[in-house]
C-alpha cells in the first residue's frame, strides 16, 4: 500500500468513528454500525502496520552479519593427525578462510612441520575485499530495513493514539449534542 492510500484508509476510518460516536443516541443503531466501522478499519490498519513493522524486524535481524573476528584455532596436535601433505593444505586452506572471513592473519603448517605465518596471495585479498563489500551492503541494507520497521512501528501508535483522540472527541461532540 501507499502511503497516501494508508492516509487516507486511516482518516476515514477516524472520521466514520467520530462521527459515529458523536450523533450516537441510544435509539439509532446506524450510528452504532458507523462507529463501529470506523473503529475496524484504524484496528485493522494499525494491527497491519504493526504486523508489518514485526516482519521487518524480523528480516532485518536476518540480515545481521555475524563479527569479523572469527577465529579458526587449529591446534598441532589435531593437525598431526594427518598425513604431512594434507597437513600443509588443510592448515592453507583454514588460514585462508580465516584471512577472506576475518581478515585476521594465523600461523600454517609446513611440510616439515613448522609453524609460519601465512602470507595471504593477491587472489585472498581480493577475496577479502570482496567480501568485506558485500558484508558492507549487507549492513546497509539491513539498516534501511531497520529504518523502516522503526517508521512502521511509529505509524502504527500514530494510528492507535488517533484512534484514542476521534473516540474521546466523538464522544464528547455527542455529549454536547445532546445536551
Amino acid at each position: 500500500m501507499t502511503d497516501s492510500f494508508e492516509f487516507a484508509v486511516g482518516i476515514v476510518g477516524l472520521l466514520l468513528l467520530h462521527e459515529g460516536l458523536a450523533s450516537q443516541s441510544p435509539a439509532r443503531a446506524r450510528s452504532r454500525v458507523v462507529a463501529l466501522a470506523g473503529l475496524a478499519i484504524v484496528l485493522v490498519g494499525a494491527a497491519l502496520l504493526y504486523w508489518n513493522a514485526q516482519a521487518l524486524w524480523k528480516f532485518a535481524n536476518v540480515l545481521q552479519t555475524p563479527a569479523i573476528t572469527t577465529r579458526a584455532a587449529t591446534k598441532a596436535a589435531e593437525l598431526e593427525k594427518v598425513p604431512p601433505p594434507e597437513r600443509q593444505e588443510l592448515s592453507v586452506r583454514l588460514a585462508k578462510a580465516v584471512f577472506v572471513s576475518g581478515g585476521e592473519l594465523v600461523d600454517v603448517v609446513t611440510e616439515e612441520g613448522r609453524w609460519v605465518p601465512y602470507s595471504p596471495s593477491k587472489e585472498d585479498i581480493a577475496a577479502r575485499d570482496r567480501q568485506l563489500k558485500a558484508i558492507s551492503e549487507v549492513n546497509s541494507q539491513r539498516q534501511e530495513l531497520i529504518d523502516r520497521a522503526q517508521l512502521t512501528e511509529t505509524y502504527s501508535m500514530r494510528w492507535l493514539i488517533s484512534l484514542v483522540i476521534a473516540v474521546c472527541s466523538g464522544l464528547l461532540a455527542g455529549r454536547l449534542r445532546r445536551r
